[in-house]
Parts: C-alpha cells; structure tokens; sequence
C-alpha cells in the first residue's frame, strides 16, 4: 500500500448517500503505478464503479473527486484536482477541473472521494479529518452559491472550503457546475448536475495533515530550482497575468485569430479600464507564484471572485453575447457563478437560441414572449433565472444544446456546434468546420503545439 510519505495521503473516502455508510480504503500502489495522477485514478475507480448504459442523473451514477501525488506539496503549480462522473450532457465521460479543492482534501487526509447513490433529503457531506459526516441541508436548498458558501461558514467556521451547488445544480441543469469557496469552478460536463441529482447540495472540508515526500531535501531542491526557472524564464508573462489576469489570453487569441482582436470592439475590452474599476487584488491557487485569478469590486456593489477572467467573463458575455460595458458582463457573470452554471455553456447556449431567434427558426411563441437580442443584459437575467430553475423556454435550454436541438426541431441542431454535447462558441470568431478542416490554424483548439509563436508575445 502507499505511505503517506511517498507524497500521497494514502486512502480514498467512499461515501454512498443512499446507504449512509462511510468507508476508508488503502490506496493501493498498483493503482498509483498503473494510473498516473488524480485524472487517471479518477478514470479507472469511474470506469470500475460506473456500469454502462446507466442514466448520468440517477442514483447508480458516482462522483468521484481526485488529486495527484504532487498536489498538497511546494512543487510549483501542482494545485489542480479534477472531478468525474458519466457526463449529463454528453452521456459520455465527464471531466472538470480547479485549483482550489486538491490540496485541502489531501491535508484531511484523502487522495480520492468518491461518492454513491442518492440522499433521501438534501444533506452536505462535512470532512474534518478522520470525522466524516452526512448533515442535513434542509436549510441550505434553494441557495445560491455565495450565500450556502456563507452560511456554512457562519455554521462551522470559515477554515473550511466549501464546494457547493446553486439553484441550476439543484434542477440538474445539465451544464450545471461545482464552486470551491464560491469561485473557483469545476465547470464543464455538469458535474453540478450530477451533485445535484445526489440531494448533495455541498461539500465542507478542513484538514490538518501534513504531506510528506521519501527524499525531502532533493524534493526541496528541485522546487526551488524550478520556482527560479519560472521567475527568471517567464517573468514578463508572470508579471502580465498577475496585472491581467487570464485576460492576457483575449490579446493573445488574438493574433491566431481564436477570437476577433479586441481592438475591434468597444469598452468591454479595453483592460486598463477593467483594471481600474475592478480588478482590486489577485487570489492564487495553492502552490501557484502566478496568481491569475481576480478579486473584483465595483461601485455598484459587485465584489466576487473569478477563478478564469477571460473563461468565465470577457469571452463567454462579451465577444458570445456582445454586452457593451464590463459592468453589464461583470452582473451577468456574477449572476450566473450564484446560479452554479458553466459561463461557456450558458452563454453558448443563450447565444444559440439568440441566433435561432434572429434566422427565424424560432418565435416569442416558443420564448414565453421574450425578444431574443444580444447586448440586453435585462434579458440575460431573465434566461439565466429561466433556466436555473427551468421555467418555460429556460426549462429546453437547460437541458443543454444537443437535447434543445432536437426538441425544437426545425433544422435548430445546424446552429448549433458542440463536440460530443460540449459547446464550442461561435460568437469566438470561430466556424467549426474551419477549425476541423485547419487544425494547426486554430492550434490552441486541436494540438497545442500549432500555436503561432506569436501568440505569446506580450502586448
């Protein structure tokens, strides 16, 4: 079995919520040989547990949180924890990620977590350490992220890290996500959805463990070696993404044509005045000398966190929806990080229906009376609230847009471009079948290694 010395905790954390039970099991060193890393252990427990043919949003579903050896130590940037279930949207596998989640887990004690079943009520699981609870969430259903996040730690202490659901998770929106600390996302796939097919509304955890490695000095050796690397090699970049942020990769797109240049358009994308009327501080992931993510404040009483500014802000309402001003994408995107939903997959989806709307595939008659147009921020709201807790038109959206294709019909699934039920946004500056058919063209997409050198030049 592993040591918890060889940089590993040592042990998974099964929970089946419909059963009550808890166990602890030994991780094994043929799993750790076989499988590199939390993603690929995470693969195999999901290829073992999960039996084909299930429904994503049913009990015999499993959801299933990991973190490679290097998280929880100094190696630079080692901070990412993934989590995997059948995917609802795509039925296939479902794959997300974060910086914020991996590291805590591992100092309570646990590699893994994985979870079974389905509660009888809504409960959130609490992990201090060796104690391992199932408590009632009565009180926390119909929350949004930020005020379960805030409840909790009103309820048990702000040293715990909270990953929880909002409304959208709790209506198994099929882009539903998963929030750490209220912005840091487990986005994609509808790993929310899954969690909230479970009654699982959050998850509370707080840990005190130490994690070791066999050869410490030479460990210690080489994490310096590689921060001074890092300094001395990238200090332009570094220095750049901590001033932007990730919005440093909206100029960056720019020069392989990945999105339009943001030259080309109005407020929303001239940085130094998001710089100056929001951006107030950077937040870091564990181990990470970089520091990307936002802290926003604005005046008019906005102030959250983003875990990838251009991911979950500039991209997805600016050049998806064109919303004018960056205090209409900052609302939109605090609105829909309360709600719990990936910001790709519903701006997407809200800017497919908007195209459906404007080619007249679709009228007010199928929209409950709504006026589909881009840059209203008033209607934003209105779909998000819609299709957080699926009423009307909202209730079809939700179901993401490969179903909302084929339940409006009337040739809707030829606006809509998605890879195995995952989006792939339009309004980016990108046809789809320009990408397949050009693939170092568009290399951030298809192979990393056709990026053009220029695209990381510091502008």
């Amino acid at each position: 079995m592993i040591r918890a010395t060889d940089g590993y905790a040592g042990t998974i954390l099964s929970v089946d919520l419909s059963s009550h039970s808890i166990e602890k099991i030994p991780l094994d060193t043929k799993l750790c040989k076989d499988f590199i890393g939390g993603h690929g252990i995470n693969a195999k427990l999901l290829y073992d547990l999960v039996k084909p043919g299930i429904d994503p949003l049913s009990p015999e579903n499993v959801l299933i949180f990991g973190a490679g050896v290097l998280v929880g130590t100094m190696a630079p940037t080692a901070s990412r924890a993934t989590v995997m279930a059948k995917s609802p949207l795509s039925g296939f596998i479902g794959i997300s990620n974060t910086g914020h989640f991996g590291a805590m887990l591992k100092f309570a004690g646990y590699d893994h977590l994985v979870i079974k079943g389905k509660a009888d009520r809504p409960v959130y699981l609490k992990i201090d350490d060796e104690d391992i609870q199932i408590l009632d969430a009565a009180h926390l259903w119909g929350k949004d992220v930020s005020d379960t996040t805030d409840m909790l730690w009103d309820d048990i202490g702000d040293e715990y890290w909270v990953s929880s659901i909002g409304q959208a998770g709790e209506n198994m929106v099929r882009f539903a996500a998963i929030l750490t600390n209220k912005f840091s996302a487990f986005g994609r796939t509808g790993m929310g959805a899954v969690m909230g097919s479970k009654n699982l509304k959050a998850i509370a955890f707080r840990g005190r463990k130490a994690i070791s490695v066999s050869e410490s000095g030479r460990f210690m050796k080489l994490v310096n070696q590689n921060l001074q690397n890092i300094f001395s090699q990238h200090e332009a970049a570094i220095k750049h993404f901590r001033e932007q942020g990730t919005l440093a990769s909206v100029l960056q797109s720019g020069h392989v044509n990945y999105i339009p240049r943001p030259e080309l358009h109005t407020e929303a994308f001239e940085l130094q005045k998001f710089k100056d009327a929001f951006r107030k501080g950077n937040i870091g992931c564990f181990a990470c000398p970089v520091g990307c993510k936002a802290w926003l404040r604005h005046r008019e009483g906005l102030e959250f966190g983003v875990g990838c500014t251009a991911g979950s802000i500039s991209l997805p309402y600016g050049f998806e929806l064109l919303m004018e001003t960056w205090a209409d994408i900052a609302k939109s995107a605090d609105l829909g990080r309360r709600y719990g939903m990936d910001s790709i997959d519903l701006s997407a989806i809200i800017s497919w229906a908007i195209e459906l709307y404007e080619n007249g595939v679709i009228n007010k008659e199928d929209t409950g009376g709504l006026e589909l147009i881009r840059g209203n921020t008033e209607l934003t709201t209105e779909l998000m609230m819609r299709i957080a807790y699926r009423e009307g038109f909202g209730d079809t959206l939700a179901e993401g847009i490969v179903r909302a294709s084929k339940k409006i019909g009337r040739g809707s699934d030829v606006y809509a471009q998605h890879i195995k039920g995952l989006v792939v946004p339009r309004r980016f500056g990108l046809d789809l079948r320009a990408v397949l058919k050009h693939p170092y063209q568009f290399g951030g997409i298809i192979n990393p290694r056709g990026w053009h050198p220029d695209a990381y030049q510091i502008v």
